[in-house]
């Protein structure tokens, strides 16, 4: 059998290649081409770019559905969430990690007052950004586990 440590470093490596193919590829691209003009190489992107997001929502919700519906990947998932939640609060309890999150709130919570509005120089751009607690990292939902 193998362990559930050997399978999230197999998962961590696979999704970091993933990721380091794609930056690869757009190593040097992010200049116009010349042979295009500015509107359709732009319309392409951002259909290629509302394609890649589609992609990626179907991937994400066939991977709930299949862990869902297989018990043995449920109990592996499980297992992983296990790990992953040990290994944040190990990183968490470093002091420079410590110091870090706590700058990183403190920028989250100057993006709150900003955007509700509390701080005078917030701007209508700030407010549509839309800032909430869901969308704020991983520190501030468990600083009370700490």
């Amino acid at each position: 059998m193998v362990k559930p440590v050997a399978i999230l470093i197999i998962f961590v490596v696979c999704n970091a290649t993933v990721l380091a193919a794609g930056s690869e590829n757009n190593k040097g691209k992010s200049k116009l081409p010349e042979n295009k003009p500015a509107e359709k190489f732009d319309s392409k992107m951002d259909n290629l770019e509302n394609q890649r997001r589609m992609l990626s929502m179907k991937i994400y919700q066939l991977r709930i559905k299949l862990i869902s519906e297989d018990t043995d990947l449920l109990m592996l998932h499980n297992q992983i969430m296990k790990l992953h939640k040990k290994l944040a609060i190990a990183l968490n309890s470093n002091e420079k990690m410590k110091e870090l999150l706590n700058k990183a709130n403190n920028v989250d919570m100057e993006i709150k007052k900003l955007i509700e509005g509390k701080d005078k120089t917030a701007t209508k751009s700030a407010k549509s950004k839309n800032f909430d607690k869901s969308s704020a990292p991983l520190h501030n939902k468990q600083k009370g586990k700490q």
